[in-house]
């Protein structure tokens, strides 16, 4: 079931994990934040869109390094199964979070 998060990023706080194994797509709607991607950082603005296909290993998170919040859509779809995060050391496996190579937190 598809699924859509309105997101408030307080100043210097940032967003949590990206899910690579499902559709994303982000809208802000206001302030501006910092898109951080394996090939490194976008500022976005209101207005500004970002999308994260699927299967595409990308890690990604917004950051808010202005003095306002910043106000964003998060438009995605759960994955079936595990999920595996590129920039840092963790696995979703099932309904618990492992580094990876499987240790748990």
């Amino acid at each position: 079931m598809p699924g859509i998060d309105l997101t408030m990023i307080q100043p210097s706080n940032a967003t949590g994990f990206p899910a690579p194994y499902e559709d994303e797509f982000v809208v802000i709607l206001a302030g501006q934040a910092v898109l951080w991607e394996d090939g490194g950082r976008t500022l976005m603005q209101a207005g500004d869109m970002a999308a994260f296909p699927k299967g595409e290993p990308n890690g990604h998170h917004l950051s808010n390094e202005s003095d306002g919040d910043c106000e964003f859509l998060a438009f995605g779809r759960p994955p079936p199964g595990d999920a595996h995060y590129s920039d840092i050391d963790l696995r979703r496996a099932g309904r618990s979070y492992v580094h990876r190579d499987g240790s748990r937190y």
